[in-house]
């Protein structure tokens, strides 16, 4: 009979430890962080011409001679890029994809060197100038032996 007495008070301590941390540990605890989404990467467009080719169709064989291009400005993002049509005897005008040309013709997809009109549901080629194409060619930077020391 003696035990019992000291066993209850070990219980009473025990559940006296368990209530005190209970109430204490969220007096302690660091606050919850907030949660962000995590970033969606940016896809680009597929290649339809790729695309086209894989499946045996064929997007480049009708040209249009109606407009010429001159020029393109590419930009990291294929939605971004610029390009420059003219039309015989009209000044050039800059054009993005989606811009509407004529009733039911429009910019499909701008590449470095070529541009895909939608003309009625069929892709036609603008190839790039030939006096334009030079300008594409970029010289690499010179080899820093071959340089000459300058001395003042």
């Amino acid at each position: 009979m003696s035990r019992l007495p000291k066993l209850i008070s070990f219980a009473l301590f025990i559940v006296l430890c368990m209530s005190s941390a209970w109430w204490l540990m969220p007096l302690f605890s660091p606050a919850p962080r907030a949660l962000s989404a995590p970033a969606s990467p940016t896809l680009s467009a597929p290649n339809l011409s790729a695309a086209a080719a894989l499946l045996g169709g064929q997007t480049s064989l009708a040209t249009n001679n109606q407009y010429q291009l001159t020029g393109i400005v590419r930009a990291q993002d294929a939605r971004d890029s610029v390009a420059i049509l003219s039309t015989a005897g009209q000044p050039a005008i800059s054009v993005k994809v989606g811009t509407k040309l004529a009733a039911e013709m429009s910019v499909s997809e701008i590449h470095a060197d070529y541009v895909l009109l939608d003309d009625h549901g069929h892709a036609k080629r603008i190839a790039l100038a030939s006096e334009n194409k030079a300008a594409l060619k970029v010289n690499p930077p010179p080899n820093p032996n071959q340089l000459k020391s300058f001395s003042p």
